[in-house]
């Protein structure tokens, strides 16, 4: 099983505790090698869906986690970037075949972000996105192996 995660690296540290999340969880819970899994970086996560496309394209995953953070500002850019991704992961899903696992954090602060990525020193957790992306992402594939 091979298993491609894209992470945004705007906010780099959130990003990270994701990733770390889904790390964890695929090689705990379900056995998965690290080998197996490859981890792409990007600036932001505007950028997330194209490189889904090309990971899509190359035909070497059985599914892909893509990572990042936006965090309401004084605009509405939040809004249109948040729309914009999610869609493109829902159609280049359906289009594909291929389970994608939305674990864009879309939160009004970075405390709330932290408190969603595990955590940290001054934020208390109140769950982890990555770890739930892994757990929806081998549900995923498992559902569609059982429907091949």
């Amino acid at each position: 099983m091979r298993i491609a995660i894209i992470e945004a690296a705007y906010y780099k540290e959130i990003s990270a505790a994701l990733n770390l999340g889904v790390i964890n969880t695929l090689k705990e819970d379900y056995g998965i090698e690290v080998s197996s899994i490859t981890t792409y970086s990007v600036t932001g996560a505007y950028e997330l869906p194209l490189v889904a496309k090309w990971a899509l394209d190359a035909e070497k995953f059985d599914g892909i986690i893509a990572l990042g953070c936006v965090i309401k500002g004084q605009t509405d850019h939040d809004a249109y970037i948040n729309q914009s991704v999610f869609n493109h992961f829902t159609s280049l899903a359906l289009d594909y075949g291929t389970p994608i696992i939305n674990g864009v954090l879309t939160t009004n602060s970075r405390d709330q972000a932290w408190a969603r990525a595990g955590g940290n020193d001054s934020v208390e957790r109140k769950s982890h996105k990555g770890e739930d992306c892994a757990h929806a992402l081998m549900e995923m594939i498992q559902l569609k192996s059982k429907l091949a």
